[in-house]
């Protein structure tokens, strides 16, 4: 007979909240005490740091930035994101993954495809592609994904390669162009 695994106790963990206006801190607030977390002060060792950017919204919808505490990776959700996504977001923050909203594209850039309907980049490479057109260098790409440096190289070749592209920038103009409906949010 198969046993099913009892869910691990949840754990209980520290958010700081800054750069969000009141009303938004407030419902954030609930959402976080009804899943078993606490707000913090920004200097009281949180677990988790969420902020939004008005920089980074542009026109479309607001944002929720989410990161470890002692990490410099971002991850993304919407302002008005669910409990349940909000939970299912922390949980894998803190397992060590990014978290990003389901658009089907990583900020701005759809799959690419090729003619026969299959992806042309990789999730990874996109992610790399994505490094690349925020202005990141090899290193800082290395650190943000958490692989090594010859494996940010080995992504960026094979971008280069499944884009005919020979530098970053025409990279990025090449993976702006062939975007399904050529969105592209720097």
């Amino acid at each position: 007979m198969m046993e099913i695994a009892s869910k691990p106790e949840q754990l209980t963990l520290r958010v700081a909240v800054t750069r969000i206006e009141q009303p938004v801190q407030r419902e954030l607030r609930f959402k976080l005490a009804r899943l078993g977390h606490v707000m913090v002060d920004a200097d009281e060792h949180p677990d988790i740091v969420m902020f939004t950017d008005a920089k980074r919204r542009g026109s479309g919808e607001a944002m929720l930035f989410l990161r470890r505490a002692a990490s410099d990776v971002v991850s993304s959700l919407p302002l008005n994101a669910s409990v349940d996504q909000l939970e299912a977001a922390l949980s894998a923050i803190i397992a060590g993954l990014i978290v990003h909203p389901d658009d089907g594209h990583i900020d701005g850039f759809r799959q690419l495809e090729e003619a026969e309907g299959e992806h042309l980049l990789t999730p990874r490479e996109l992610e790399v592609l994505h490094a690349i057109s925020r202005g990141l260098q090899n290193k800082a790409i290395a650190r943000d994904l958490d692989i090594s440096l010859h494996t940010v190289k080995f992504h960026i070749e094979s971008v280069y390669r499944k884009l005919g592209a020979r530098n970053r920038t025409e990279a990025i103009a090449i993976a702006r162009k062939r975007s399904r409906d050529q969105v592209f949010d720097l």
